[in-house]
């Protein structure tokens, strides 16, 4: 193994114990709470373990996507009924499992459609630039005519790169 795999094993390693102890820590105050952290966060746990990149964006996509759709639920138990069964009447409803594990799946869906999206738009904008950098070169061969173009094309820009670097 070399060193920056060891050092990222033990990176990973640190993060889960502090996890793992602060899971424990907000068990023993608020177990309720813990039950909908754990089931309802599975998504983001499975994204953390499937993501590979050292960024992790894909968890982090799924994990604010994910907790936004747990939320409701956590303030429900909060301020309603703090219970177990609340808890466990939460987790076995069909319709609010569906609306936590839709919006995970809301941030896979993000996750997958946006680099794409936001590529295609960025390329646009670079292609509408070229056409506006063509006008401006063909406003100014109107205006200091095609000699310029021979010219430059006479230079010899690797004399002129040598005298620059001296």
């Amino acid at each position: 193994m070399s060193e920056n795999e060891q050092a990222s094993w033990k990176s990973n390693l640190r993060a889960l114990s502090w996890g793992l102890l602060i899971a424990a820590t907000f068990m023993m105050i608020s177990l309720p709470s813990m039950i909908l952290l754990l089931f309802g966060m599975v998504p983001t746990i499975f994204a953390w373990i499937v993501d590979k990149t050292e960024k992790k964006y894909a968890m982090f996509s799924v994990l604010g996507m994910n907790f936004s759709g747990l939320l409701p639920f956590l303030i429900d138990v909060w301020f309603k009924d703090h219970s177990t069964q609340a808890a466990i009447n939460i987790l076995s409803n069909i319709l609010d499992l569906s609306i936590i594990y839709g919006a995970a799946f809301f941030g896979w869906f993000l996750y997958k459609s946006l680099p794409p999206l936001i590529f295609t738009f960025l390329k646009v904008i670079s292609e509408r630039r070229i056409t506006v950098l063509k006008t401006n070169q063909k406003k100014i061969l109107e205006e200091w005519g095609e000699e310029i173009i021979s010219d430059f094309e006479n230079l010899d820009i690797t004399s002129n790169a040598a005298e620059i670097e001296e």
